[in-house]
């Protein structure tokens, strides 16, 4: 039998750590409370903010209360095992999960620990933040010291790839709308390095945070020491083992809604432009999608 961690599968996704909610969900939480500000660092441990029972209720739109009866702490970091990150625990991980079950967000997989995100909890965790894609605009900002207009795009790696893609195209991050044939994962396009009609996964890269399975520990790589070449990366099995496993990918995206100068004969002939021309974004996803299927 293997103890190491599921790199997909409903385990990873989301499923309960004793009374509270673990996996990517679970991680995606604890990243929300702690940008937030709900819970705050206290050297080892953690604390909760004042009002952070209510202002969490209020912004996530769930009734979550702690149990007064109780005499766990508050909140406790808890490591999660496939994320290799805290996990809410405590009073306030076990209401958090109690409410999201209450309010139809999650159902209980019978037979198991595993936790099924409903149609509804991934309305709610999209428009809430909680789970998807993590924005960062700042370099779009006039008095930012970044003049390239960047976007700063970080996503699980069991995010979808097609949905990254549509989301880039409607929002104008540049640099993958002609990769909208790939299908897989976020992990997958970085493992292989997607590549298509001159546009390529390597060149919107910043970092690939991994789970080094040789040195069990976590490892970030920065672009350049991904070893990105044709139809690969370092992040390829070799000889049939796999030693990272991608936990989170973070992409710089430049700003614009249309394309930069085409310079791929095979993506003007398929768009019926000239070589040069600049189209909008989400032609070109189309026009890749038409053609793949």
């Amino acid at each position: 039998m293997s103890s190491r961690a599921p790199s997909s599968g409903p385990l990873r996704e989301a499923r309960s750590c004793y009374d509270h909610v673990a996996g990517q969900l679970g991680a995606a939480v604890s990243r929300a409370a702690l940008q937030r500000g709900w819970v705050l660092v206290d050297g080892d441990d953690w604390r909760l903010a004042d009002d952070a029972v209510q202002e969490l209720s209020r912004e996530l739109g769930l009734q979550v209360r702690l149990d007064p009866a109780s005499r766990r702490p508050d909140v406790r970091p808890c490591q999660d095992w496939t994320e290799h990150r805290p996990h809410l625990a405590g009073k306030l991980g076990a209401a958090v999960l109690a409410a999201m079950v209450e309010a139809a967000w999650v159902e209980r997989i019978p037979g198991g620990r595993a936790l099924a995100v409903t149609p509804l909890g991934a309305e709610r965790l999209r428009h809430t933040g909680i789970q998807g894609f993590l924005v960062d605009e700042a370099g779009c900002d006039a008095d930012n010291l970044c003049y390239s207009g960047a976007v700063t795009v970080t996503s699980a790696a069991a995010e979808d790839w097609g949905a990254l893609v549509d989301r880039a195209a409607r929002e104008g991050w540049t640099g993958i709308a002609a990769l909208a044939g790939f299908s897989g994962t976020v992990a997958d396009a970085v493992i292989e390095n997607f590549s298509a009609y001159g546009q390529r996964i390597a060149d919107v890269i910043w970092s690939v945070r991994t789970w080094d399975r040789m040195e069990d520990t976590q490892r970030t790589f920065a672009m350049a020491d991904c070893e990105f070449h044709q139809g690969g990366s370092r992040f390829l099995p070799e000889d049939g083992r796999r030693r990272y496993d991608v936990l989170e990918v973070a992409f710089v995206f430049r700003a614009g809604t249309i394309t930069a100068p085409l310079q791929d004969a095979g993506l003007t002939q398929l768009l019926g432009v000239e070589l040069g021309e600049r189209v909008p974004l989400p032609r070109v996803r189309e026009a890749v999608l038409a053609a793949a299927h």
